[in-house]
């Protein structure tokens, strides 16, 4: 190969600029049917899930749907949106550790030389796939919900109440939210398996610290994102363990996905793909 031809070759991958990058994630999000159907069915489980949740709820909480609130039958049906959040765990860390598995990675890196670019296409990618499955899962599940209570002969939800509103709309931040961290954990462990188990193992160690006696609770509680997640979305309020003020959750998350951002940025950076 001359001289020549090498220029003209780095000349052109070096000019790969991230919404080129962007484009290629899209194509291989609709090249490939398996994370499609993943994502439609984290939104067709979510909304199984609020179904069941809100129809046993007299042995789940010892009260039928028309005693319950309206808050408590939101954060009832709500509870579909974690099993979404199962799934967006497991296609974000097979978005990026498949690459890794099937060597593909190391031509992504070919083709496009800024891994930061690499890095940020992937990551933004998953989060706006995130998004809109975080988004229609929470619709989902609000339609369900809206006609299991028409059907038991229960008021519809009432979407003008803004504290129902905001466990509405809190709820669906959780699917973008550890979507994205399986990603950037994929980043790091360079597999599927490795990523999913840390983004899970940090989605339910706060159930493992709730065995804890309460005061021991008071203090570790708050330092974990899913404390944080339902404290914004207001499923915790004042007098729970795991309760925050939405300021010091939102920092909390900001700070969680900085941790796990940055981290995987630096090792994907330095490591040979």
């Amino acid at each position: 190969m001359s001289a020549t031809s090498v220029r003209v070759r780095r000349h052109s991958t070096s000019r790969v600029r991230l919404p080129a990058a962007l484009r290629s994630e899209a194509v291989k999000f609709f090249s490939l049917p398996l994370p499609r159907r993943l994502w439609v069915s984290a939104v067709v489980l979510a909304a199984a899930c609020a179904a069941l949740f809100l129809m046993t709820t007299g042995t789940t909480q010892s009260e039928s749907l028309d005693e319950l609130s309206q808050t408590d039958i939101a954060g009832t049906a709500a509870l579909g949106i974690d099993a979404a959040t199962l799934v967006a765990i497991v296609v974000g860390a097979w978005t990026v550790g498949a690459e890794y598995a099937s060597g593909m990675i190391s031509t992504s890196v070919t083709v496009t030389p800024s891994r930061v670019r690499v890095f940020s296409a992937k990551i933004l990618w998953c989060a706006a796939v995130s998004v809109v499955c975080g988004a229609a899962a929470e619709a989902a599940v609000f339609i369900v919900a809206q006609a299991i209570l028409l059907g038991n002969g229960v008021g519809p939800l009432d979407v003008s109440d803004p504290h129902l509103l905001r466990v509405i709309v809190g709820s669906a931040v959780m699917v973008p939210f550890y979507g994205t961290l399986a990603a950037a954990s994929a980043f790091v462990w360079r597999s599927t398996g490795g990523a999913v188990i840390i983004t899970l193992g940090l989605m339910f160690i706060p159930a493992l610290i709730g065995v804890l006696p309460e005061a021991w609770q008071h203090v570790l509680l708050p330092l974990f994102p899913g404390p944080a997640l339902h404290s914004l979305s207001g499923t915790a309020g004042p007098g729970d363990a795991e309760f925050v003020s939405p300021t010091l959750a939102l920092l909390s998350l900001i700070a969680w996905t900085t941790v796990f951002l940055c981290s995987a940025s630096a090792v994907f950076g330095r490591r040979d793909a």
